[in-house]
Protein backbone atom coordinates (compact mmCIF):
# COMPACT_ATOMS: atom_id res chain seq x y z
CA UNK A 1 0.00 0.00 0.00
CA UNK A 2 1.28 3.43 -0.77
CA UNK A 3 2.15 5.17 2.66
CA UNK A 4 0.70 8.83 2.66
CA UNK A 5 3.57 10.68 2.09
CA UNK A 6 3.84 9.27 -1.24
CA UNK A 7 0.21 10.19 -1.93
CA UNK A 8 0.67 13.73 -1.06
CA UNK A 9 3.77 14.21 -3.19
CA UNK A 10 1.45 12.69 -6.21
CA UNK A 11 -1.52 15.19 -5.50
CA UNK A 12 1.04 18.20 -5.71
CA UNK A 13 2.53 16.56 -8.76
CA UNK A 14 -0.70 16.24 -10.32
CA UNK A 15 -1.71 19.72 -9.55
CA UNK A 16 1.56 21.29 -10.46
CA UNK A 17 0.92 19.51 -14.48
CA UNK A 18 -2.60 21.01 -14.56
CA UNK A 19 -2.06 24.11 -12.93
CA UNK A 20 -1.34 26.46 -16.12
CA UNK A 21 -4.56 25.12 -17.67
CA UNK A 22 -7.59 27.57 -18.60
CA UNK A 23 -9.61 28.03 -16.72
CA UNK A 24 -7.27 27.47 -13.93
CA UNK A 25 -8.53 24.40 -11.97
CA UNK A 26 -10.19 24.59 -8.55
CA UNK A 27 -7.69 23.68 -5.98
CA UNK A 28 -10.50 22.54 -3.44
CA UNK A 29 -12.56 21.00 -6.47
CA UNK A 30 -9.51 18.93 -7.10
CA UNK A 31 -9.05 18.31 -3.38
CA UNK A 32 -12.21 16.61 -2.58
CA UNK A 33 -12.59 14.80 -5.76
CA UNK A 34 -8.73 13.57 -6.33
CA UNK A 35 -9.26 9.63 -7.27
CA UNK A 36 -12.54 9.62 -6.51
CA UNK A 37 -13.99 6.94 -8.70
CA UNK A 38 -14.42 8.56 -11.78
CA UNK A 39 -12.23 11.71 -11.67
CA UNK A 40 -14.17 13.73 -14.62
CA UNK A 41 -16.25 16.64 -15.23
CA UNK A 42 -19.46 14.50 -14.83
CA UNK A 43 -21.57 15.28 -12.28
CA UNK A 44 -22.72 12.62 -9.52
CA UNK A 45 -25.80 13.79 -7.90
CA UNK A 46 -26.01 12.46 -4.39
CA UNK A 47 -28.40 15.17 -3.89
CA UNK A 48 -31.29 12.73 -5.32
CA UNK A 49 -31.15 10.76 -1.87
CA UNK A 50 -32.02 13.64 0.28
CA UNK A 51 -35.03 13.41 0.20
CA UNK A 52 -35.33 9.38 0.79
CA UNK A 53 -33.26 10.29 4.28
CA UNK A 54 -35.23 13.08 5.30
CA UNK A 55 -38.20 10.53 4.60
CA UNK A 56 -36.50 7.40 6.23
CA UNK A 57 -35.49 9.31 9.09
CA UNK A 58 -38.37 11.65 10.18
CA UNK A 59 -39.66 9.78 12.93
CA UNK A 60 -36.26 8.87 14.76
CA UNK A 61 -36.35 11.12 17.80
CA UNK A 62 -32.34 10.87 18.21
CA UNK A 63 -31.59 12.38 14.68
CA UNK A 64 -33.00 15.11 12.66
CA UNK A 65 -32.49 14.94 8.96
CA UNK A 66 -33.04 17.98 6.82
CA UNK A 67 -32.00 20.20 3.99
CA UNK A 68 -31.21 23.89 5.18
CA UNK A 69 -32.59 26.48 2.68
CA UNK A 70 -29.08 28.52 3.02
CA UNK A 71 -27.23 25.67 2.04
CA UNK A 72 -29.53 23.00 -0.61
CA UNK A 73 -26.42 21.48 -1.59
CA UNK A 74 -25.86 19.74 1.81
CA UNK A 75 -28.13 17.29 3.68
CA UNK A 76 -27.50 17.61 7.40
CA UNK A 77 -27.92 14.92 10.06
CA UNK A 78 -27.93 15.94 13.25
CA UNK A 79 -28.05 14.78 17.07
CA UNK A 80 -27.08 17.47 19.74
CA UNK A 81 -26.67 21.00 19.70
CA UNK A 82 -24.25 22.31 16.83
CA UNK A 83 -22.48 24.36 18.73
CA UNK A 84 -21.25 21.75 20.67
CA UNK A 85 -18.95 20.41 17.86
CA UNK A 86 -17.28 23.72 16.46
CA UNK A 87 -14.00 24.38 18.71
CA UNK A 88 -12.39 21.07 19.79
CA UNK A 89 -14.72 18.85 17.51
CA UNK A 90 -13.26 15.84 15.95
CA UNK A 91 -14.19 16.13 12.06
CA UNK A 92 -14.30 12.73 10.11
CA UNK A 93 -14.99 11.93 6.65
CA UNK A 94 -16.01 9.04 5.15
CA UNK A 95 -15.86 8.56 1.12
CA UNK A 96 -18.01 5.85 -0.47
CA UNK A 97 -19.08 6.01 -4.00
CA UNK A 98 -22.48 7.22 -5.99
CA UNK A 99 -23.36 3.56 -6.05
CA UNK A 100 -22.96 2.73 -2.37
CA UNK A 101 -24.04 5.82 -0.63
CA UNK A 102 -27.61 5.62 0.05
CA UNK A 103 -27.19 2.34 1.79
CA UNK A 104 -24.02 3.41 3.27
CA UNK A 105 -25.45 6.39 4.85
CA UNK A 106 -28.53 4.72 6.25
CA UNK A 107 -26.02 2.09 7.97
CA UNK A 108 -24.19 4.86 9.54
CA UNK A 109 -26.82 7.07 10.43
CA UNK A 110 -28.92 4.16 11.83
CA UNK A 111 -26.12 3.36 13.63
CA UNK A 112 -25.57 6.60 15.69
CA UNK A 113 -28.79 6.83 16.42
CA UNK A 114 -29.04 3.43 17.65
CA UNK A 115 -26.28 4.78 20.30
CA UNK A 116 -27.40 8.32 21.04
CA UNK A 117 -24.47 9.70 20.18
CA UNK A 118 -24.52 13.66 19.55
CA UNK A 119 -23.12 14.42 16.19
CA UNK A 120 -23.00 17.47 13.48
CA UNK A 121 -22.92 15.65 10.38
CA UNK A 122 -23.75 16.20 6.50
CA UNK A 123 -23.73 14.72 3.25
CA UNK A 124 -22.68 16.44 0.28
CA UNK A 125 -24.65 16.60 -3.06
CA UNK A 126 -21.94 15.44 -5.67
CA UNK A 127 -19.48 12.48 -5.33
CA UNK A 128 -16.12 13.63 -3.45
CA UNK A 129 -13.54 12.32 -1.09
CA UNK A 130 -15.17 14.22 1.69
CA UNK A 131 -18.80 13.54 0.67
CA UNK A 132 -19.86 12.08 4.35
CA UNK A 133 -18.97 14.69 7.39
CA UNK A 134 -19.21 13.93 11.10
CA UNK A 135 -18.18 15.67 13.99
CA UNK A 136 -17.91 14.23 17.19
CA UNK A 137 -17.40 15.65 20.27
CA UNK A 138 -14.46 12.98 21.61
CA UNK A 139 -12.36 10.21 20.73
CA UNK A 140 -14.06 7.39 21.73
CA UNK A 141 -17.13 7.80 19.24
CA UNK A 142 -14.89 9.06 16.42
CA UNK A 143 -13.42 5.42 17.20
CA UNK A 144 -16.78 3.58 17.55
CA UNK A 145 -17.78 4.96 13.66
CA UNK A 146 -14.31 3.98 12.57
CA UNK A 147 -15.11 0.40 13.81
CA UNK A 148 -18.27 0.15 12.40
CA UNK A 149 -17.62 1.60 8.85
CA UNK A 150 -14.45 -1.19 8.98
CA UNK A 151 -16.57 -4.26 9.99
CA UNK A 152 -19.67 -3.49 7.09
CA UNK A 153 -18.99 -4.96 4.10
CA UNK A 154 -21.70 -3.15 1.68
CA UNK A 155 -20.08 0.24 3.04
CA UNK A 156 -16.55 -0.88 2.38
CA UNK A 157 -17.53 -1.89 -0.89
CA UNK A 158 -18.01 1.63 -1.61
CA UNK A 159 -15.52 3.42 -0.03
CA UNK A 160 -13.04 5.51 -2.37
CA UNK A 161 -9.73 6.67 -2.30
CA UNK A 162 -9.54 9.19 0.87
CA UNK A 163 -7.80 12.59 0.70
CA UNK A 164 -3.99 12.07 1.81
CA UNK A 165 -3.56 15.10 3.51
CA UNK A 166 -5.96 13.79 6.46
CA UNK A 167 -4.83 11.62 9.02
CA UNK A 168 -6.79 8.24 8.46
CA UNK A 169 -7.34 4.87 9.22
CA UNK A 170 -7.67 2.88 6.29
CA UNK A 171 -10.09 4.90 4.28
CA UNK A 172 -11.46 7.45 6.57
CA UNK A 173 -10.20 10.34 7.37
CA UNK A 174 -9.80 12.48 10.40
CA UNK A 175 -8.96 16.47 11.31
CA UNK A 176 -9.70 19.05 13.99
CA UNK A 177 -11.01 22.52 12.48
CA UNK A 178 -13.26 24.30 14.36
CA UNK A 179 -15.06 26.88 12.93
CA UNK A 180 -13.20 26.91 9.50
CA UNK A 181 -12.78 24.34 6.76
CA UNK A 182 -9.28 22.23 7.17
CA UNK A 183 -9.64 21.18 3.16
CA UNK A 184 -10.34 25.03 2.64
CA UNK A 185 -7.28 26.29 4.06
CA UNK A 186 -5.13 23.50 2.84
CA UNK A 187 -6.39 24.33 -0.73
CA UNK A 188 -5.56 27.93 -0.59
CA UNK A 189 -2.20 27.08 0.79
CA UNK A 190 -1.51 24.32 -1.92
CA UNK A 191 -3.34 27.27 -4.30
CA UNK A 192 -0.28 30.01 -3.42
CA UNK A 193 2.46 27.41 -3.38
CA UNK A 194 1.49 26.49 -7.13
CA UNK A 195 1.26 30.69 -8.02
CA UNK A 196 5.39 30.33 -7.44
CA UNK A 197 6.47 26.95 -7.98
CA UNK A 198 4.12 24.90 -10.67
CA UNK A 199 5.59 23.25 -13.29
CA UNK A 200 9.29 23.46 -11.76
CA UNK A 201 11.13 20.42 -10.86
CA UNK A 202 10.67 21.72 -6.86
CA UNK A 203 7.12 20.53 -6.57
CA UNK A 204 7.36 17.89 -3.46
CA UNK A 205 5.24 17.46 -0.22
CA UNK A 206 8.59 18.48 1.23
CA UNK A 207 8.84 21.47 -0.34
CA UNK A 208 5.48 22.03 0.01
CA UNK A 209 5.45 21.80 3.76
CA UNK A 210 8.75 23.94 4.25
CA UNK A 211 6.84 26.56 2.55
CA UNK A 212 3.83 26.21 4.82
CA UNK A 213 6.04 26.79 7.48
CA UNK A 214 7.54 29.80 6.42
CA UNK A 215 4.36 30.72 6.43
CA UNK A 216 3.35 29.94 9.35
CA UNK A 217 6.48 31.74 10.64
CA UNK A 218 5.62 35.19 8.74
CA UNK A 219 1.99 35.26 9.59
CA UNK A 220 1.84 33.54 13.47
CA UNK A 221 5.24 33.84 14.82
CA UNK A 222 6.82 37.23 13.56
CA UNK A 223 2.78 38.81 12.78
CA UNK A 224 3.81 40.05 9.63
CA UNK A 225 1.36 40.59 6.85
CA UNK A 226 -1.66 38.86 9.30
CA UNK A 227 -3.92 41.22 6.70
CA UNK A 228 -3.40 38.28 3.67
CA UNK A 229 -4.58 35.99 6.53
CA UNK A 230 -7.97 38.25 7.04
CA UNK A 231 -8.75 38.71 3.28
CA UNK A 232 -9.82 35.17 3.36
CA UNK A 233 -12.39 35.49 6.13
CA UNK A 234 -15.70 35.22 4.64
CA UNK A 235 -18.81 36.98 6.01
CA UNK A 236 -20.15 33.41 6.63
CA UNK A 237 -17.73 33.64 9.63
CA UNK A 238 -19.68 35.09 12.47
CA UNK A 239 -16.93 35.63 15.14
CA UNK A 240 -14.26 38.13 15.22
CA UNK A 241 -11.20 38.35 13.46
CA UNK A 242 -8.96 37.34 16.44
CA UNK A 243 -11.50 34.23 16.87
CA UNK A 244 -10.54 34.13 12.89
CA UNK A 245 -6.80 34.23 13.28
CA UNK A 246 -6.74 31.78 16.05
CA UNK A 247 -8.59 28.73 13.75
CA UNK A 248 -6.52 29.66 10.97
CA UNK A 249 -3.27 29.45 12.59
CA UNK A 250 -4.85 26.20 14.16
CA UNK A 251 -5.42 24.58 10.94
CA UNK A 252 -1.66 25.79 9.85
CA UNK A 253 -0.53 24.10 12.74
CA UNK A 254 -2.37 20.84 11.87
CA UNK A 255 -1.29 20.84 8.35
CA UNK A 256 1.85 21.20 9.13
CA UNK A 257 1.60 18.10 11.38
CA UNK A 258 -0.53 16.00 8.78
CA UNK A 259 2.68 16.94 6.47
CA UNK A 260 5.64 15.74 8.66
CA UNK A 261 6.69 11.90 7.66
CA UNK A 262 6.99 11.19 11.23
CA UNK A 263 2.86 12.16 11.88
CA UNK A 264 0.09 9.79 12.68
CA UNK A 265 -3.09 9.45 14.61
CA UNK A 266 -1.91 10.28 17.35
CA UNK A 267 -0.35 13.24 16.57
CA UNK A 268 -4.17 14.62 15.72
CA UNK A 269 -4.49 13.51 19.26
CA UNK A 270 -1.59 15.16 20.71
CA UNK A 271 -3.07 18.81 18.54
CA UNK A 272 -6.75 18.10 20.08
CA UNK A 273 -5.22 18.25 23.41
CA UNK A 274 -3.70 21.10 22.41
CA UNK A 275 -6.64 22.84 21.10
CA UNK A 276 -8.47 21.88 24.34
CA UNK A 277 -5.80 23.59 26.03
CA UNK A 278 -6.05 26.79 24.23
CA UNK A 279 -9.38 26.93 24.89
CA UNK A 280 -8.55 27.02 28.65
CA UNK A 281 -6.56 29.84 28.38
CA UNK A 282 -7.42 32.03 25.50
CA UNK A 283 -3.54 32.95 24.78
CA UNK A 284 -3.63 33.10 21.39
CA UNK A 285 -7.17 34.54 21.33
CA UNK A 286 -5.53 37.47 23.52
CA UNK A 287 -2.66 37.97 21.80
CA UNK A 288 -4.39 38.95 18.66
CA UNK A 289 -7.46 40.54 20.11
CA UNK A 290 -5.24 43.10 22.00
CA UNK A 291 -3.30 43.88 18.62
CA UNK A 292 -4.78 47.89 17.58
CA UNK A 293 -2.89 46.80 14.28
CA UNK A 294 -3.13 43.37 13.47
CA UNK A 295 -0.50 43.58 11.32
CA UNK A 296 2.18 43.83 14.28
CA UNK A 297 2.29 41.27 17.57
CA UNK A 298 4.93 41.92 20.04
CA UNK A 299 6.78 38.76 20.26
CA UNK A 300 10.43 40.62 20.75
CA UNK A 301 12.40 38.58 22.91
CA UNK A 302 12.99 38.85 26.56
CA UNK A 303 16.57 40.18 26.38
CA UNK A 304 17.61 43.82 25.36
CA UNK A 305 20.52 42.78 23.59
CA UNK A 306 22.56 39.65 21.85
CA UNK A 307 24.24 39.27 25.28
CA UNK A 308 23.67 35.97 26.94
CA UNK A 309 21.94 35.95 30.35
CA UNK A 310 22.24 33.67 33.34
CA UNK A 311 18.28 34.31 33.13
CA UNK A 312 17.69 33.57 29.41
CA UNK A 313 19.96 30.22 29.13
CA UNK A 314 17.97 29.11 32.54
CA UNK A 315 14.26 29.61 30.60
CA UNK A 316 16.25 27.51 27.55
CA UNK A 317 17.22 25.01 29.45
CA UNK A 318 13.60 24.55 30.93
CA UNK A 319 12.10 24.28 27.94
CA UNK A 320 14.81 21.95 26.25
CA UNK A 321 14.60 19.76 29.25
CA UNK A 322 10.37 19.45 29.28
CA UNK A 323 11.08 18.62 25.52
CA UNK A 324 14.07 15.97 26.16
CA UNK A 325 11.52 14.33 28.81
CA UNK A 326 8.58 14.18 26.93
CA UNK A 327 10.08 13.55 23.24
CA UNK A 328 13.92 12.84 23.75
CA UNK A 329 17.22 14.58 22.47
CA UNK A 330 17.13 13.26 19.00
CA UNK A 331 13.45 15.21 18.84
CA UNK A 332 14.59 18.67 20.39
CA UNK A 333 17.54 18.58 18.26
CA UNK A 334 15.32 18.47 15.49
CA UNK A 335 12.81 21.30 16.89
CA UNK A 336 15.96 23.58 17.40
CA UNK A 337 16.71 23.10 14.07
CA UNK A 338 13.61 23.77 12.43
CA UNK A 339 12.96 26.79 15.03
CA UNK A 340 16.48 28.69 13.70
CA UNK A 341 15.90 28.04 10.09
CA UNK A 342 12.80 29.58 9.75
CA UNK A 343 10.90 30.30 13.42
CA UNK A 344 8.65 27.14 13.41
CA UNK A 345 8.06 26.53 17.05
CA UNK A 346 5.47 23.47 16.23
CA UNK A 347 8.06 21.03 17.25
CA UNK A 348 8.27 21.67 20.79
CA UNK A 349 5.53 20.56 23.32
CA UNK A 350 2.96 23.08 25.02
CA UNK A 351 3.72 21.35 28.34
CA UNK A 352 4.98 24.05 30.92
CA UNK A 353 4.26 26.62 28.07
CA UNK A 354 7.72 25.98 26.51
CA UNK A 355 6.23 26.84 22.95
CA UNK A 356 5.04 29.88 24.28
CA UNK A 357 8.37 30.20 25.83
CA UNK A 358 10.24 29.86 22.91
CA UNK A 359 8.53 32.13 20.86
CA UNK A 360 9.09 34.98 23.04
CA UNK A 361 12.74 34.52 21.74
CA UNK A 362 13.72 35.23 18.26
CA UNK A 363 15.69 32.71 16.37
CA UNK A 364 19.18 34.93 15.82
CA UNK A 365 19.09 35.14 19.95
CA UNK A 366 18.57 31.82 20.52
CA UNK A 367 21.23 31.28 18.14
CA UNK A 368 23.90 33.32 19.67
CA UNK A 369 22.99 32.15 22.71
CA UNK A 370 24.11 28.69 21.77
CA UNK A 371 27.17 29.68 20.02
CA UNK A 372 27.97 31.47 22.84
CA UNK A 373 27.41 28.45 25.60
CA UNK A 374 29.68 26.44 23.64
CA UNK A 375 32.09 28.93 23.15
CA UNK A 376 34.95 29.13 19.97
CA UNK A 377 35.88 26.34 17.92
CA UNK A 378 32.77 24.76 18.14
CA UNK A 379 31.89 22.02 15.38
CA UNK A 380 29.56 23.82 13.24
CA UNK A 381 28.17 20.20 11.50
CA UNK A 382 26.53 19.21 15.10
CA UNK A 383 26.07 22.42 17.19
CA UNK A 384 22.54 21.69 18.02
CA UNK A 385 23.87 18.27 19.42
CA UNK A 386 26.23 19.39 21.37
CA UNK A 387 24.18 21.97 23.13
CA UNK A 388 21.28 19.92 24.00
CA UNK A 389 24.28 17.41 25.26
CA UNK A 390 26.26 19.78 27.79
CA UNK A 391 23.05 21.84 28.70
CA UNK A 392 21.71 18.32 29.66
CA UNK A 393 25.41 16.95 31.75
CA UNK A 394 25.87 20.58 33.11
CA UNK A 395 22.59 20.22 35.25
CA UNK A 396 24.04 16.57 36.31
CA UNK A 397 26.63 18.55 37.61
CA UNK A 398 24.07 20.85 39.54
CA UNK A 399 22.47 17.79 40.75
CA UNK A 400 25.47 16.30 41.92
CA UNK A 401 26.35 19.21 44.14
CA UNK A 402 23.08 19.81 44.99
CA UNK A 403 22.45 16.01 46.46
CA UNK A 404 25.96 15.95 48.08
CA UNK A 405 25.21 18.91 49.77
CA UNK A 406 22.27 18.36 51.27
CA UNK A 407 23.38 14.75 52.23
CA UNK A 408 26.39 15.73 53.51
CA UNK A 409 27.15 19.12 54.08
CA UNK A 410 28.94 22.09 53.02
CA UNK A 411 32.18 20.89 53.72
CA UNK A 412 31.77 17.95 51.04
CA UNK A 413 30.65 19.24 48.54
CA UNK A 414 33.04 21.68 48.46
CA UNK A 415 35.59 18.72 48.47
CA UNK A 416 34.23 17.21 45.52
CA UNK A 417 33.51 20.23 43.67
CA UNK A 418 37.14 20.72 44.25
CA UNK A 419 38.42 17.26 43.02
CA UNK A 420 36.11 17.29 40.23
CA UNK A 421 37.42 19.93 39.10
CA UNK A 422 40.93 19.53 39.26
CA UNK A 423 41.24 15.61 38.89
CA UNK A 424 37.88 15.02 36.62
CA UNK A 425 37.04 12.46 39.17
CA UNK A 426 33.62 12.18 40.70
CA UNK A 427 33.59 10.08 43.65
CA UNK A 428 33.69 12.37 46.48
CA UNK A 429 29.82 13.26 45.34
CA UNK A 430 26.94 11.11 46.42
CA UNK A 431 25.10 8.70 44.21
CA UNK A 432 21.84 9.34 45.50
CA UNK A 433 19.27 9.77 42.96
CA UNK A 434 22.37 8.52 40.56
CA UNK A 435 23.99 11.70 40.72
CA UNK A 436 27.21 10.27 40.80
CA UNK A 437 26.64 7.79 37.75
CA UNK A 438 24.72 10.97 35.88
CA UNK A 439 27.68 12.87 35.99
CA UNK A 440 30.26 10.34 35.06
CA UNK A 441 28.24 9.56 32.37
CA UNK A 442 28.42 13.46 31.53
CA UNK A 443 32.25 13.23 31.23
CA UNK A 444 32.50 17.86 31.59
CA UNK A 445 35.62 19.05 30.93
CA UNK A 446 37.21 21.74 33.64
CA UNK A 447 36.45 24.77 30.72
CA UNK A 448 32.77 23.29 30.29
CA UNK A 449 32.06 23.39 34.12
CA UNK A 450 33.60 26.73 34.74
CA UNK A 451 31.81 28.26 31.84
CA UNK A 452 28.50 27.01 33.47
CA UNK A 453 29.97 27.93 36.93
CA UNK A 454 29.74 31.57 35.40
CA UNK A 455 26.51 31.39 33.71
CA UNK A 456 25.58 30.93 37.15
CA UNK A 457 27.33 33.72 38.62
CA UNK A 458 30.66 32.73 39.93
CA UNK A 459 33.08 35.37 39.27
CA UNK A 460 36.29 33.78 37.71
CA UNK A 461 39.19 35.96 36.46
CA UNK A 462 42.83 35.45 35.09
CA UNK A 463 43.94 34.39 38.29
CA UNK A 464 41.36 32.41 40.15
CA UNK A 465 41.38 29.45 42.38
CA UNK A 466 39.41 26.35 42.44
CA UNK A 467 39.02 26.72 46.26
CA UNK A 468 37.68 30.00 45.78
CA UNK A 469 35.01 29.04 43.09
CA UNK A 470 33.99 26.03 44.72
CA UNK A 471 33.39 28.66 47.96
CA UNK A 472 31.67 30.85 45.98
CA UNK A 473 29.40 28.04 44.38
CA UNK A 474 29.07 26.57 47.55
CA UNK A 475 26.86 30.15 49.18
CA UNK A 476 25.10 29.80 46.05
CA UNK A 477 23.81 26.51 46.26
CA UNK A 478 23.00 27.85 50.10
CA UNK A 479 21.16 30.71 49.16
CA UNK A 480 17.53 31.20 48.09
CA UNK A 481 18.76 32.24 44.85
CA UNK A 482 20.24 28.82 43.84
CA UNK A 483 16.67 27.14 45.20
CA UNK A 484 14.69 30.25 42.74
CA UNK A 485 16.97 29.31 40.40
CA UNK A 486 17.10 25.66 39.73
CA UNK A 487 14.61 24.47 36.82
CA UNK A 488 13.85 20.54 37.23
Amino acid sequence: MENRQKKMDDFLKFVSAIYSQEPRPSIYGTLVRYKARVMSDENKPISKFFSNWIERFQTNQDIDVFVHEKWPYFCQFINGDPRDFAEDAIKIYIPIDLAHIEIGANKIFDFLASNKYKHSSKIGSDERTDNIVIRVENEYVANEISHFVKSDDDIKKGLMSLNPFCFSDGNIGFVADSNLSYNDVLASYIDDYMSFYHGTPEVSIEHFRSFVSSKYNEHFVTGQNLDVVLKSKSDNFKWDEASYLVNYQQITELILISTDSNSNTHSLQEHLNSLREELNTNQKYNKFKNLQNPNQIDNEPNQTDNEPTNSDLLVLREIINTNVDKYGVEWICKALQQYLDNGNVLGFTRDNDSRDKISQFKSTNVSYLIQAFLGPGFNQNNFIEDFVNKLIARDYFQEACMETYNKYGKDQAKEAIIRYMRDNNPKYFTNDNLARDNLTNANLTKDSTLKFLMLNGIKVDNNYSINEVADQYIDLIASEQMVEAQVR
